[in-house]
């Protein structure tokens, strides 16, 4: 492995993708090798099939080490929103005297927090601390190291399924990979996307890939509320297939990539695509009534977790779009914003280069993976 270097595996539901990488100047990083591989395995939300999910991952494990040209003993690997369960804990602790926090204060504390949580088919993999106070006062997300005479804060611990920990478990050990750290996705965006000081005036992050969305409440260091829905962009893109009759998903991808929302609803135009030596055709209205039917049903699933996510929320909150799902579609976000009536920003990674929406989830797990240091 190189040294300063981790090693990452970012899941998505049109892909999954692996990444070696260090910290680099000025916030950014520096990709030591590269790989990503399309695959349709997970684009329901769940493992369709445990074989090719563990081949894919065993292909792009093995091209990521002939391209780095050095051997991978230890790997993060994310956990999307659909395999996550999260589950909030508070929780006090009065020392017998003011010290410096350690190791296994820490871990007793964490202790106590987690002892009464279970959630059925599922395994504890990581923690973030919400927030937590020292001695009443000071406010603090991580606790290892500060000085006080009591604890009272609140931890948020991330729960993934146990038929997706042991397929990657199982993958990553038949090929030789003796660590894997799971890397709870909705965390690791919320601190690449987010300022500290931001994440303590409440952000609601939405990722909307291929086919899947994640609906995330954050605040401080931690995750108040998370849930995942089948609806991404992908569905643009059938639904394009479906209204066309078209045989070739690539071509219906090439229509989607041209919408623009924001025209005159009376306007006649047309997307001029081409497949090959071939040019199309399509009449512009017809495309961008199906990119707002699918929009509308994903403001209608928005509408239900804001309702379902019992969190008190502030009254002037926004609503953080990522992923590249829709992001990239011109007049999305505005359509969206009159949809669910809220504002609607797009945020992608503050870097210099794989500053795209898309790119977030495996840059939040590159950059959680690299800088965070634990509770």
């Amino acid at each position: 492995m190189l040294k300063d270097s981790v090693a990452v595996i970012d899941v998505g539901s049109s892909k999954i993708t692996g990444m070696i990488g260090e910290n680099g100047v000025n916030e950014n990083f520096i990709i030591r090798a590269y790989t990503e591989m399309p695959t349709f395995v997970i684009s329901t939300g769940e493992i369709e099939s445990v074989e090719e999910f563990s081949s894919v991952i065993k292909k792009v494990f093995v091209s990521l080490e002939e391209s780095a040209r050095a051997k991978i003993s230890e790997v993060h690997f994310s956990v999307p929103s659909n395999f996550l369960a999260v589950r909030n804990s508070s929780q006090q602790m009065y020392l017998n005297k003011r010290k410096k926090l350690k190791k296994r204060d820490v871990e007793e504390y964490l202790s106590a927090a987690s002892k009464p949580l279970y959630v059925a088919g599922y395994e504890l993999v990581d923690c973030t601390g919400v927030q937590y106070l020292l001695d009443g006062q000071k406010r603090v997300t991580t606790l290892t190291g500060n000085v006080t005479s009591s604890i009272t804060g609140m931890t948020t611990f991330y729960f993934a399924e146990k038929t997706f920990v042991k397929a990657v478990r199982d993958t990553l050990s038949s090929i030789g990979v003796k660590k894997v750290k799971f890397v709870p996705v909705p965390v690791a965006e919320s601190l690449l996307l987010f300022s500290e000081k931001e994440r303590f005036a409440f952000e609601v992050l939405i990722d909307v890939g291929c086919s899947v969305t994640s609906f995330s409440v954050l605040y401080g260091g931690g995750v108040l509320y998370n849930t995942s829905f089948a609806l991404g962009g992908g569905y643009i893109t059938a639904y394009l297939m479906q209204r066309f009759n078209l045989k070739s998903y690539d071509l219906a991808e090439k229509i989607k990539r041209k919408l623009n929302l924001t025209v005159s609803p009376d306007y006649n135009g047309f997307y001029e695509v081409s497949d090959g030596d071939n040019m199309y055709r399509y009449p512009q209205q017809a495309c961008n009534e199906v990119a707002r039917f699918m929009i509308s049903e994903l403001a209608e699933k928005i509408d239900e977790a804001i309702k379902g996510c019992n969190v008190r929320l502030p009254s002037d909150y926004n609503l953080s779009l990522t992923g590249g799902g829709i992001a990239y579609v011109r007049g999305a976000k505005e359509f969206l914003f009159g949809a669910v009536e809220i504002p609607v920003n797009v945020l992608c990674p503050k870097t210099s280069y794989m500053a795209k929406p898309e790119e977030t989830s495996k840059m939040a797990v590159l950059n959680y993976a690299l800088n965070y240091k634990g509770v």
